[in-house]
């Protein structure tokens, strides 16, 4: 994955670890990400294979059990709280 490097990318994405993040709005810059991917076998797939994990943090399945456990995390602290 190649990304602007921007703040909320950072909050989701580590530079060279799930993705190659490069300066926005600049194409050069885009284009030597682009091409050192495919030059780079092997980064590629590290790349991939860190961003597919990363995202699956994203996916509805994960969403569902944060969701669920804050439900009854909070749930169990208002036992016996009036409505």
């Amino acid at each position: 994955m190649i990304a602007s490097d921007l703040d909320s990318i950072r909050e989701v994405l580590t530079d060279d670890e799930d993705a190659l993040l490069v300066p926005a709005a600049d194409a050069h810059a885009l284009a030597r990400g682009v091409r050192r991917v495919l030059d780079d076998a092997a980064l590629a797939d590290r790349l991939g294979r860190a961003a597919k994990a990363r995202a699956a943090a994203f996916g509805w399945d994960a969403r569902a059990k944060r969701m669920l456990d804050f439900i009854v995390a909070h749930a169990s602290s208002r036992e016996g709280s009036p409505a």
